[in-house]
């Protein structure tokens, strides 16, 4: 496993953190039941945090990574789920791009991108709060 789980205490949130080496697609399938236990857990809408700022993302990985999600409970298209993304990498950034505005991932529940954990559970809370 390349991930490390959290959830945020106070919150219906859940931070994902992927580390290196990453694996595609069973670090997406971690990140996706952490998704659905916690929503399943609190019966309403959750925000998950997706950190890939300590991993060298490649196109491929990006890619698997964006498309794998589709169709399946607690990922970015789920309704009931907030994705907040946390990076700096430039495979990050042009896959939160992609996944907001491209056709093929139409439907994709994508509620940000930061460059810290900090900031991005700021962006969550204000999001659950407005909700």
């Amino acid at each position: 496993m390349s991930t490390k789980m959290r959830i945020v205490d106070d919150a219906p949130i859940v931070v994902v953190t992927y580390l290196d080496p990453i694996a595609v697609p069973g670090d997406a399938d971690d990140a996706l039941a952490a998704g659905t236990e916690l929503k399943n857990r609190t019966g309403g809408k959750i925000c998950r945090i997706l950190d890939f700022s300590q991993v060298n993302l490649n196109f491929g990985d990006m890619v698997v990574g964006m498309s794998y999600e589709r169709g399946k409970a607690g990922g970015v298209y789920d309704e009931d789920v907030y994705n907040i993304f946390v990076g700096t990498d430039e495979w990050v950034k042009l896959g939160v791009e992609s996944l907001g505005s491209q056709e093929q991932y139409k439907g994709a529940q994508v509620n940000g991108l930061f460059t810290s954990e900090a900031e991005a559970i700021e962006a969550a809370r204000a999001l659950l709060n407005a909700s």
